[in-house]
């Protein structure tokens, strides 16, 4: 009765009747929307569109640690066979889709029975001939996983094909497919201590290594105290390592066979470098790349192998340039469609990235610029027209940015102030790397260091550190640790592959220089489209600026071979892509100079060459060999 009452006295009262209006509104909106008589609640279209979205991104990987803890070492015939079946069952769905837009179409759900069927039928054959050998059978695995895998793909496409049913958003799909099943490849056969930096074994809390710094947060629930400056790797900001620690507390509580794994952590980088493809592929789109422009430029970005080593390591640098290129993407959104809803998940946005690693504040740059750009727009739009519309437009402008920076530098800049203020650690304090003699390049001079590589480092593609010569050449070094990271593969076969990838990939940052090189004269002579000159583009060129200017000055300030890592400029890869598909879009234009055609032309025969030799490297079983031999043989 006293629930009867109130709910009678709330039926009375306008307020009430106008919230229930306005739900019903809502309601009747969404219908209309979504609901087509012939098609059922769920458009064909739509669905297509979802599996390029973070949505359909986020169940994959929950459901890929659920079934292997992320780690090939706790899978089976039936592990293997389900994974396989789910892709099937998801590629079949997606075909269907083209043909049938009514509720039949789930029924191709039906394809996982038949299709895990087969996979077990032909693991527990495979499995039996290598006599359950622990390392054939991984390899085994990783093989049926990657080809079968590639082949499912090929096949919905041509299937499509046959049908008149492909599109340009197919191609895009596929791409980014491959891409995820690529690095899920790398992340469930690659041991979880290989491609590493500072990380140590989970087993002491005295290294002051990024595994100290979580298993400290996980341990005793709180932040370390004292002067970081004496505890290693604890400088970082901690988001990520909070979020390491907190995931292990989940897991451990979980009723999971593999609850104390922690290769399980290996679930959060696989899934920001994911969200980090998609906001890159949202800026692409931001930009207008499209047609053959947009898949070049998409393949540039989902195949840069950094892409792949981000996803198995543990340390913050995944999250950090998620939330980085997420940070600009919000940036373009915001400058667009100036709103007090996007500025606030920019600042959460530019505040974690600063609260994960602090060097991530560069993209305050970009952002900066588009906020004064905005603003003064505003200020002389008010100038010239007096109407109170105009002067409210930049009174709102002003709030926003009022509740931006209420938002952002508490969220950014509270770890570094805390330090400061209790054990004045300077805010710009970074672990001082010793000038160790197997990495030390400070004998080079600055010409060698930036334009002149010897032969002997040119010839050989991985990262040459602990010899005679080190990889002293910022450019070569960046370009070998963005391919291989700092690893050293000994097979004949990768190493060959290593040269082709590395030459084509000196190939491509060549036509990436002609085209930003030919933005720049095209800026400077005003030739051309006229977007070039826009606010936004500006932008990428500050983005690459101070990625450049910060790394090369990293490089000189500690001169060892370990700071020439492409991972501390990963970003430039978007404004990369957009100026390749810039060019590749004018040189569509029958009107462009055939400069253009020969250089786009050049780029996407050099574009599809890399990422055949990037599938060949980390999908070939010789690496996964090799990695586990030598785990298993330690």
């Amino acid at each position: 009765m006293p629930f009867a009452g109130t709910f009678f006295l709330l039926e009375q009262s306008s307020g009430f009747n106008e919230m229930l209006f306005d739900v019903k509104m809502t309601l009747n909106q969404i219908q209309r929307k979504y609901y087509v008589p012939d098609r059922g609640l769920l458009k064909a279209e739509d669905y297509r569109d979802r599996a390029q979205g973070f949505g359909l991104c986020t169940l994959a990987i929950l459901v890929l640690y659920l079934v292997t803890g992320m780690n090939a070492g706790n899978m089976s015939e039936i592990e293997v066979s389900v994974l396989m079946a789910g892709f099937t069952a998801g590629c079949a769905l997606y075909v269907t889709s083209a043909f049938i837009t009514t509720a039949k179409r789930f029924l191709s759900l039906i394809a996982f029975v038949p299709a895990f069927a087969l996979y077990l039928i032909i693991l527990k054959s495979v499995f039996g001939s290598l006599q359950n050998s622990r390392l054939d059978c991984l390899v085994a695995m990783e093989n049926i996983m990657m080809w079968c895998g590639l082949g499912t793909v090929l096949v919905s496409v041509v299937t499509l094909i046959v049908s008149h049913k492909f599109t340009s958003k197919d191609l895009i799909t596929v791409i980014l497919c491959v891409g995820f099943m690529l690095r899920t490849i790398v992340v469930l056969f690659t041991p979880l201590y290989y491609y590493q930096h500072d990380l140590s074994d989970f087993s002491v809390l005295e290294g002051g290594y990024h595994d100290d710094y979580i298993m400290f947060i996980h341990d005793y629930l709180t932040l370390p105290s004292g002067d970081v400056r004496d505890m290693g790797l604890f400088y970082h900001p901690p988001l990520h390592h909070m979020l390491c620690a907190v995931f292990l507390r989940i897991q451990e509580g979980l009723p999971l066979r593999f609850s104390g794994d922690f290769n399980g952590l290996k679930m959060l980088p696989a899934l920001w470098t994911s969200y980090l493809v998609l906001f890159a592929k949202k800026i692409l789109d931001y930009f207008e790349i499209k047609g053959k422009a947009l898949v070049v430029s998409l393949l540039l970005i989902v195949f840069c192998p950094q892409m792949i080593f981000l996803a198995i390591q543990l340390n913050n640098d995944a999250l950090g340039l998620m939330l980085f290129v997420a940070s600009f993407y919000l940036a373009l959104k915001w400058y667009s469609k100036p709103e007090l809803t996007t500025i606030l998940f920019l600042a959460l946005a530019i505040g974690c990235a600063m609260m994960t690693k602090l060097s991530m504040g560069f993209v305050a740059f970009p952002v900066a610029w588009l906020f004064v750009v905005r603003l003064f727009k505003a200020a002389k739009t008010m100038r010239s027209n007096t109407d109170r519309k105009a002067k409210h437009v930049l009174q709102n402008l002003i709030k926003q940015f009022v509740f931006f920076a209420l938002l952002v530098f508490p969220l950014g800049m509270w770890f570094p102030l805390r330090n400061l203020v209790l054990y004045g650690t300077p805010i710009t304090y970074v672990f001082a790397i010793p000038s160790t003699a197997n990495q030390d390049v400070s004998t080079y001079s600055a010409l060698q260091r930036i334009l002149l590589p010897s032969k002997e480092l040119l010839r050989y593609p991985y990262l040459v550190q602990g010899e005679e010569v080190n990889d002293y050449n910022i450019i070569l070094a960046l370009t070998k640790s963005g391919l291989f990271d700092d690893r050293d593969f000994g097979s004949d076969y990768l190493t060959l592959t290593g040269r082709i990838m590395l030459l084509t990939s000196f190939v491509i940052l060549l036509l990436i220089t002609v085209c930003a090189l030919i933005e720049v004269f095209n800026i400077v002579a005003g030739k051309g489209d006229k977007k070039r000159f826009s606010t936004e583009h500006i932008s990428l060129w500050l983005i690459s600026i101070v990625l450049i200017a910060s790394e090369v000055s990293f490089c000189f300030s500690y001169p060892v071979v370990c700071t020439e890592a492409f991972r501390y400029i990963a970003p430039i890869i978007v404004p990369a892509a957009v100026w390749s598909g810039r060019l590749m879009m004018e040189s569509g234009d029958p009107k462009s100079n055939k400069a253009y055609k020969v250089l786009s032309t050049s780029l996407t025969i050099v574009a599809c060459a890399f990422v055949i030799t990037v599938i060949l490297f980390y999908g070939a079983s010789p690496q996964y060999h090799l990695i586990w031999n030598d785990l298993l043989n330690k």
